[in-house]
């Protein structure tokens, strides 16, 4: 795991000392090679926890504000990894991975094959002033899903308590709030626009 933020605010921008919200899959070196497991299930495939009841109105909205992207993500404990759609992190590229080449992909609660195109690492800010550096899945899915998983060996604590909900960065003790609605928990992630 990375060095830790130490949370001096939102505008910063040296990248040495983000919170880094899991391993990402794009290198394959040593580091990522120690698991015991690579954590795939039977033939090659991930189960993405998240069941939504269906309505017109995705949560997977992305409002421009200035120079940042900011991104809803969705909070879910069932998650293995942390997954959202190609066009979030716009300014980030999407790298192939090991787990993409071999057309490991995942797998929803119905059963349904969800395609994995990759990976992007996404570098900014919880809406808690936290800098993080996201490595998200990008996969046929329409929003953002945060692994509770991926959080907790980020080294944030996640509490999900309605609406006394946060998380905190056990190293520094920041917290940011995690809003509560109609039984779905979000946060909002501050994405520097490039290009």
């Amino acid at each position: 795991m990375k060095g830790k933020g130490k949370g001096k605010g939102i505008w910063e921008t040296d990248w040495e000392n983000e919170m880094s919200m899991g391993k990402s899959d794009t290198n394959d070196d040593e580091d990522n090679k120690s698991d015991k497991s690579d954590g795939w299930g039977v033939y090659g495939m991930k189960w993405i926890g998240s069941v939504d009841r269906e309505k017109g109105i995705q949560i997977n909205a992305v409002n421009n504000k200035g120079k940042w992207e900011v991104i809803k993500v969705q909070i879910d404990s069932g998650a293995v990894d942390t997954v959202g759609p190609r066009e979030i992190g716009s300014g980030f590229q999407l790298k192939e991975t090991k787990s993409s080449r071999e057309n490991k992909n995942f797998v929803a609660a119905n059963g349904t094959t969800i395609k994995n195109h990759g990976e992007k690492v996404i570098k900014g800010f919880t809406d808690g002033g936290i800098k993080v550096k996201v490595p998200m899945t990008c996969a046929d899915v329409n929003k953002c899903l945060m692994s509770v998983h991926k959080m907790k060996q980020a080294g944030l604590k996640v509490v999900l308590d309605g609406d006394e909900s946060y998380y905190q960065d056990k190293a520094t003790g920041r917290k940011g709030k995690i809003e509560y609605h109609k039984g779905k928990y979000t946060f909002e992630l501050w994405a520097e626009k490039r290009g």
